[in-house]
């Protein structure tokens, strides 16, 4: 794919071919679907579809398939409630408000509610809130009647990170048989520039990177680093430690910054390689993953969580170690791609035609689809089965400590102690603990 110096003011930073290893701090995938298209469909490609044929000559050609129906479509007219912890460029809020779109996409009422909001007025958050109600969804504040009276009306109701169950606990203290068989609990919490996206690793890995390249006299093009998602109004402690990370290693010529944004395209279309360094668990699915696939770019990513769901090793990116133990092969891995041109290049086509047979919007129409029909399907059981569970709960809760934890475990499948089951089910912890006296449940439990 063609890289377009022109891009962006800062691509001029060097004159000659650049090889980019890119950690993005954070998901921005608003654009998704001009994302993939733009690169699944040229626009610079005029070839008509059909050859011109005379009219004595023509043969029959098969018609052009129709459109396939949306799989969303049984969601026309449902009421959705979409709660967010905040509304910022993160990836949590950002996929949240793409589910908003899609169900608006089909005729279904959606309204969104932010339960962290700054007091004053948040550049941000005002862009954001506009473009969703340009597209019809309706913005409610998180407090007062009218919120509680939309999760009560509501069809379905989603929640995108525990710390929006917060907002819920309100409303389940008086309705929990009628709300929460409806709650669906989407978890996606990763954030920018923060240590969970692991660029301290990776900064020490791209230093190695160069260590080993001027070690062994390899012949590569400059390296540079790019990291994406950093905030210039608000440096975070972190971002001041990768900063002076880079100063001390003197590589500040090869480490640039860029601020959180939007607009991701021009990086992706300037780069050779994507570094997913997410830690820990890694990440829960990785948009910025799917992306850069998506323009023919091979990714090096931690051997966790999404990631490995998405990348195939040694096919269409190379895979690593989560923590300290990941540093070393990950600087092996840069220094291999910035030597191996053919393979970077033959893994990058390899990651696009990945994301063509199993990423794109219909595809995950049909999952997200699978998932709000199964929810809905099973309220009424589900009502049921947590009236009768209640009731047995409140029949039992005379038991001293440790039967109160053997009981919860062996009921729900679910961890006894209470951190590591707030943990592990939410929604259950959550109904239990607003349901009967908060005080006498934490001493029981």
């Amino acid at each position: 794919m063609a890289k377009h110096s022109s891009s962006s003011g800062w691509l001029a930073l060097q004159k000659q071919r650049w090889l980019f290893p890119l950690l993005v701090g954070l998901s921005v995938t608003t654009a998704l679907a001009f994302i993939l298209r733009a690169s699944f469909d040229s626009p610079c490609d005029h070839r008509p579809r059909f050859p011109a044929v005379p009219d004595n000559k023509r043969f029959p050609f098969p018609l052009p398939t129709q459109t396939p129906p949306n799989p969303l479509t049984f969601m026309k007219s449902k009421r959705v409630l979409l709660v967010s912890h905040d509304l910022s460029l993160s990836g949590g809020p950002l996929l949240l408000m793409e589910l908003a779109f899609l169900l608006r996409g089909v005729g279904a009422e959606v309204c969104w509610i932010t339960n962290q909001k700054p007091s004053e007025t948040d550049a941000i958050i005002y862009s954001l809130e506009h473009k969703m109600l340009h597209r019809g969804v309706q913005v409610l504040s998180a407090k007062g009647q009218e919120a509680m009276d939309t999760a009560l009306k509501a069809d379905l109701v989603v929640l995108n990170t525990a710390v929006a169950g917060k907002w819920l606990d309100a409303v389940l203290k008086e309705n929990v048989t009628h709300v929460l068989p409806k709650v669906l609990w989407w978890i996606h919490e990763m954030r920018g520039v923060s240590r969970g996206k692991g660029q301290d690793l990776f900064l020490r890995a791209f230093y190695d990177s160069l260590l080993l390249i001027q070690e062994r006299k390899l012949k590569v093009p400059s390296l540079h680093a790019v990291i994406v998602g950093s905030d210039m109004t608000a440096q975070t402690k972190f971002e001041s430690e990768l900063r002076n990370f880079v100063a001390l290693k003197k590589i500040q010529n090869r480490v640039h910054f860029v601020n959180k944004t939007l607009t991701v395209a021009p990086c992706l279309a300037a780069i050779d390689v994507l570094v997913q360094n997410s830690q820990a668990r890694g990440e829960c699915f990785g948009r910025i993953t799917i992306e850069a696939m998506g323009f023919q770019l091979p990714v090096l990513g931690t051997s966790a969580g999404g990631t490995t769901e998405i990348v195939v090793n040694e096919r269409t990116g190379l895979l690593h170690p989560v923590g300290k133990a990941g540093v070393t092969p990950l600087a092996k891995n840069i220094a291999k791609l910035a030597i191996h041109v053919e393979r970077r290049l033959t893994m990058g086509r390899r990651g696009h035609g990945r994301v063509k047979e199993m990423f794109l919007e219909r595809h995950m129409a049909h999952r997200i689809a699978a998932v709000l029909k199964e929810v809905l399907q099973n309220q009424s059981s589900d009502k049921r089965c947590i009236e009768n569970t209640l009731d047995e709960f409140q029949l039992e809760n005379t038991m001293d400590g440790e039967g109160c934890e053997q009981w919860m475990s062996s009921r729900f499948s679910v961890p006894a102690s209470k951190s590591a089951r707030d943990q592990s089910s939410p929604a259950i912890s959550l109904a239990l603990n607003t349901v009967l006296q908060r005080d006498a449940l934490m001493n029981m439990c």
